[in-house]
This record gives structure tokens, C-alpha cells and sequence, in this order.
């Protein structure tokens, strides 16, 4: 018969092991929020260890979003007298890694409640994250990357090859700081994709259609960006998604961004994307894909800001030239820090189908403790299947914390 203590100690373990469980099974890809804006932050490198933002956040990253970010409870102080304090650290504050050392532990779950033609589908249950991240620095070399689990098998992003329950990285890559004041990084590895609004909402049709959401889309290549007072940007060669075989299927070419500041709260961006396969994997021809386009972020006034993106589109497979164009307007308004209400309408012509799709989002966000937040997604899509358009709808709440 065991002691009592020793059952103590197996309560205690069983506790420790449940909380873990819970969180990686009930945990979007990695957090990007470009409505930061209304702070005045128009680039990403203060925060995120990414230069064009999303993922790992550093430890300043960590100290806004316990100020900024999250709903604060009670009077507070005057504009930049308050601390963030220790519970903005990595496992709030229980442990601080050195300096050299930046980690990172986020998990979000989707309940996802789908109608389409107005007949009520399956409930469906997703684990969109559950990731542990890292970046190691050494004077001006840096190495990053992210470990985590995906229930549903993710081929695109997985490093084990089962049906189901894989371990997946969505970037890794190692890096050198350039200049005297490092407003250069040149990397190489697994990249998320430098093209338009990086955000959340990963199903969005501008960032299906041009391929560039922060969920699965990411290649490997060699990229070079630049984050400066005025002007930020990214260059990336694109070598292919080794996951994806054979060769033929890969995609190869290049993507980058420029976005210049024209106020405290307003920028304006070009994005370029340009690749290339030998077979397309599904009607199994050369085809050439680009995308061009233009987007901005501006925020009126603190509480509202404003985001779009349009985007033309260029396919030609085997030869024949179609092309598309799409495009979605953001309104974030945000009349109490932390809660958000979001609308967005978006539409695409795909150059694979001359029908037109469109939609319309309503999502209310909160974040209401440090490092977690829920939302609600409501998103009403009509959608062209084949020769005809589809309406589809879901209601879509969702958990995440990050450590």
C-alpha cells in the first residue's frame, strides 16, 4: 500500500500531466496582429522576432501586450508610468530565460460550427496551434524555429508522415543582423512567405489565393529584409516546399514587400510574388502563378483602425494566360482596450474560375487576462464550386494562450 505521500506525489503528477493535456488538445497559426498600428508601432521587429511580424515575440513584445493588448482592469496610471511586471514573462514570470534565449509555448482551439446551402454539416473540433518556440542568439547570428503537434496530419508543415497526429514546424531558420544599427536580416531556412497583410485571419481569400497565409504556406529559401524608421521590407528567393513530393510539384520563385510609413498611424505597401512549377498538382501542367498588389494600414483615430489589400492575379497554365484579381477592407474598432469587434468584407475572382466569390466577416476578439484571449468568427462566404456558387456559413469560437 502506498504512503501519502507518495500519493500526494502521484495526485500532483496527474494534475501537472492533465493541465498539459488540456492544453495541447484543447489550444490558428502563429499570432499576427498588423491593427497594432493605432499604437503607433508600423513595424514588426520591436515585438516579434520575425522581422515581418508574427510568431515568436520578444521580451519587449511580451511587456506591450501585457499594457497595450489585453483589457486592464481598474484606475491605471499615466501614459508611460505603468510596468508591465513580471507576469508578461515566458510561463508568466516563472521562469526568465537569459538574455540570449527567447521562448515561446501558444495554443489555439477552433470549434468550428459550418452550414453550407443552408444545411447544417458536422461540428468540427481543431487544434490550429499548439507550438513551442525558440530563437538562440550569438552576437549578430540568430537560429529560430517552432516544434509542434497537429492532430489532423498537416503534410505541408509535418516532420513525421502519419495520417494523423504529427509533429510539424512552421519556420526554422538561421540568420545574421547586417549594419551598424542591424536594420538588415539575411535569412535562410524555412520562411513564412513576405507578401501583403500579415494576419490572423489565415483563410481570408487574399491570402489563400496568393498562397501567403502564416498557417501551412511557409518555403524554404533565402530572404534579406530591412526595418527602418520609415520603410520596412522583405525579399525572399523561394527554393520549394521540401515536404511536397516529387520536385515537379515544388514551387519556385520569388515574394517580397515594401510598406513606407506616411504618418504616425498610416502606411502604404507594394507586395510582388512570382513562382514557378513544373507540374501543377493538379492538372498536372507547367504553370507559371504571380500576384501583385498594394495594401495599407492607417488608424483615423486610436480606436478604429483600418486595413485592405488588393491584389491582382496572373496564372498560365501551360502557357494560357488567366488572370484574377482579389481584394478584402478590415475595419477593427476597439472601444475598450482588449475587446475587439472586427468586420471585414472580401472578394475574388480566381483566375481558375471567371466566378465571382465574396464574404463577409464579424469577429469579436477579447483579450481579457494576460497571455489569453477569445473569439468568435462569423463568416458568410458564397463560393464557386465547379460551374456554379456555393453559400457557406460558420460560426467559429476559439481559445488561445500563449506562454
Amino acid at each position: 500500500m502506498r504512503s501519502p505521500r507518495a500519493r500526494r506525489t502521484s495526485a500532483l503528477l496527474a494534475f501537472a500531466g492533465a493541465v498539459f493535456l488540456a492544453f495541447f488538445t484543447l489550444s490558428s497559426p502563429a499570432e499576427a496582429y498588423p491593427w497594432m498600428i493605432r499604437h503607433g508601432y508600423t513595424t514588426c521587429t520591436p515585438c516579434h522576432a520575425d522581422p515581418s511580424g508574427s510568431g515568436l515575440i520578444t521580451q519587449y513584445g511580451r511587456a506591450q501586450a501585457e499594457l497595450l493588448m489585453r483589457t486592464r482592469y481598474g484606475a491605471k496610471k499615466g501614459e508611460g508610468e505603468e510596468e508591465a511586471g513580471k507576469v508578461a514573462g515566458f510561463m508568466f514570470g516563472a521562469v526568465t530565460p537569459p538574455d540570449w534565449l527567447l521562448l515561446g509555448v501558444s495554443g489555439r482551439n477552433l470549434v468550428l460550427l459550418p452550414w453550407q446551402a443552408g444545411v447544417r454539416q458536422d461540428v468540427q473540433d481543431y487544434i490550429m496551434e499548439a507550438d513551442a518556440k525558440a530563437q538562440v542568439t550569438v552576437g549578430r547570428f540568430r537560429a529560430s524555429g517552432t516544434l509542434g503537434f497537429a492532430k489532423d496530419g498537416d503534410p505541408d508543415i509535418s516532420l513525421t508522415h502519419n495520417s494523423d497526429n504529427n509533429l510539424v514546424s512552421r519556420e526554422f531558420w538561421i540568420g545574421v543582423d547586417i549594419g551598424e544599427d542591424k536594420n538588415w536580416l539575411l535569412r535562410a531556412g524555412r520562411l513564412q512567405i513576405p507578401f501583403g497583410i500579415r494576419q490572423i485571419e489565415h483563410t481570408l481569400f487574399v491570402r489563400q489565393s496568393t498562397r501567403t497565409d502564416i498557417d501551412k504556406t511557409s518555403q524554404y529559401g533565402v530572404a534579406l529584409s530591412y526595418s527602418g524608421d520609415k520603410v520596412r521590407g522583405e525579399l525572399m528567393g523561394i527554393a520549394g516546399n521540401y515536404n511536397v513530393n516529387p520536385d515537379d510539384f515544388r514551387q519556385r520563385g520569388y515574394a517580397g514587400f515594401v510598406e513606407l510609413t506616411l504618418a504616425e498611424r498610416t502606411t502604404l505597401g507594394v507586395s510582388s510574388e512570382l513562382t514557378f512549377v513544373k507540374l501543377d498538382e493538379l492538372d498536372l501542367v507547367k504553370e507559371m502563378r504571380s500576384a501583385h498588389g498594394l495594401f495599407t494600414r492607417l488608424a483615423p483615430y486610436k480606436p478604429l483602425v483600418i486595413m485592405a489589400e488588393v491584389d491582382a492575379l496572373l496564372n498560365t497554365p501551360d502557357g494560357k494566360a488567366q488572370g484574377g484579381v482579389t481584394g478584402m477592407l478590415q475595419f477593427d474598432y476597439e472601444p475598450v482596450q482588449g475587446l475587439h469587434f472586427i468586420a471585414t468584407g472580401e472578394t475574388l475572382r480566381s483566375p481558375a474560375n471567371p466566378l465571382v466569390q465574396w464574404g463577409g466577416w464579424g469577429e469579436i476578439d477579447w483579450f481579457f487576462l494576460p497571455h489569453m484571449d477569445v473569439r468568435v468568427d462569423f463568416v458568410d462566404q458564397v463560393v464557386a464550386l465547379n460551374k456554379a456558387r456555393v453559400n457557406t456559413f460558420s460560426i467559429g469560437p476559439q481559445y488561445h494562450l500563449f506562454l
